[in-house]
């Protein structure tokens, strides 16, 4: 029997799209197109069959050559894109630009590997650095000694785009048979999908920015202490503290929980009686000119700092800023306000409007008085 090569082409396509909608748990979506396809069942050993066979013809210098040219193409689409989502197709340019890349090094292809590199490389804006590192990536030893790239083959960039963005994505590469291609966003990628409408241009900036993409939601789930960092010991007092009252449910009878809850009372007296100590000796001049001086020697590191990562750390600036300058205020040291004001106020670019109100504040019921720096 003659097996028909378009055919084949069309299985491998669809297992291919079946098997990212289902590792990335889109779950009606891959219904439908079941449905729509007339597959009955779960295949997954089908599956997993076809994506064997895939993989392995991906590995000779044919598939790899036509994983170049899948690129390219999805270069065009996303180029020629509405507006709208261009922005967010975009963000799977790289990460895609670098597994190709590595395949080919890896695949025992050097002179594909550097023709990719040289007609795509300086497409990918905002990573020259990188693009440049990569290009010393000849050999799979050198790949194992880059703490950059290594990360690429051990861990899945994250990719966050709006629903529509992923539908117009995935319908590209379904129609034209860019198997390959997803083959390798099923492997490298994980597209983390939400509904409303696509991504600002600065959340577009800040995933542009890092080394694996977005971050995963989950680790905004993860418990952040504010303020000061504290000794070892006063943190270990609020983590048990919080951790009690977690745990305050139970029957306060159980001898364990009472002792427990004494330790805790103790903990948090001695805790406080600490807090009692900093907080005045900071109402000091001496501790308030050195908070001065520490502001000072903290501007100088963000914009000494690398690019990369110098935004992120100026957002703490305005907030230091205005607590500084209302703390010399409160403590009664109104002639090293203004110096710090004269100082430092130039600095806080896009707040030149607060800067100026913040100046007025010279007393506490000013301050009381203010709608704005009241809330500090």
């Amino acid at each position: 029997a003659v097996v028909s090569t378009q055919s084949t082409g069309d299985d491998q396509l669809l297992q291919a799209v079946l098997g990212y909608l289902k590792n990335n748990n889109l779950q009606s979506t891959e219904a439908a197109l079941r449905k729509e396809a007339d597959i009955q069942g779960d295949e997954d050993s089908l599956h997993i069959d076809k994506m064997k066979q895939v993989l392995t013809n991906y590995k000779s210098a044919q598939h790899q050559e036509r994983a170049l040219n899948q690129y390219g193409g999805l270069c065009d689409f996303v180029e020629k894109s509405l507006e709208m989502y261009r922005g967010e197709l975009s963000l799977v340019l790289y990460p895609l630009f670098v597994q190709i890349y590595l395949e080919l090094v890896l695949g025992n292809q050097p002179t594909l590997a550097r023709e990719f590199h040289e007609k795509f490389g300086s497409q990918q804006e905002g990573r020259e650095d990188d693009v440049k590192e990569l290009e010393t990536i000849t050999s799979k030893e050198a790949l194992l000694l880059s703490v950059t790239f290594s990360q690429f083959r051990s861990n899945k960039y994250v990719v966050r785009m709006c629903k529509d963005s992923f539908n117009c994505l995935l319908s590209h590469l379904q129609d034209n048979s860019h198997v390959l291609l997803l083959n390798l966003i099923n492997l490298h990628l994980f597209v983390d999908v939400f509904d409303g409408l696509p991504k600002p241009p600065s959340q577009l900036a800040l995933s542009n920015s890092t080394l694996m993409g977005d971050g995963m939601r989950s680790v905004n789930q993860q418990k952040m202490l504010y303020g000061v960092q504290h000794s070892p010991a006063m943190l270990n007092a609020l983590l048990d503290a919080d951790e009690y009252q977690e745990e305050a449910t139970f029957s306060e009878t159980d001898p364990k929980k009472k002792k427990k809850k004494e330790r805790m009372i103790l903990a948090t007296v001695k805790l406080k009686d600490k807090m009692k100590q900093v907080l005045t000796n900071y109402k000091s001049a001496q501790h308030q000119e050195r908070a001065l001086n520490q502001y000072g020697g903290l501007c100088d590191f963000v914009e000494k700092s690398l690019e990369m990562y110098r935004g992120e750390l100026s957002l703490v600036l305005y907030p230091l800023f205005v607590q500084i300058y209302l703390e010399l205020v409160l403590g009664n040291q109104p002639t090293l306000a203004r110096e710090f004001h004269e100082k430092f106020g130039s600095q806080q670019e896009g707040r030149e409007d607060d800067v100026k109100e913040l100046e007025t504040i010279t007393s506490k019921e000013a301050l009381l008085l203010s709608v704005t720096f009241s809330q500090y």
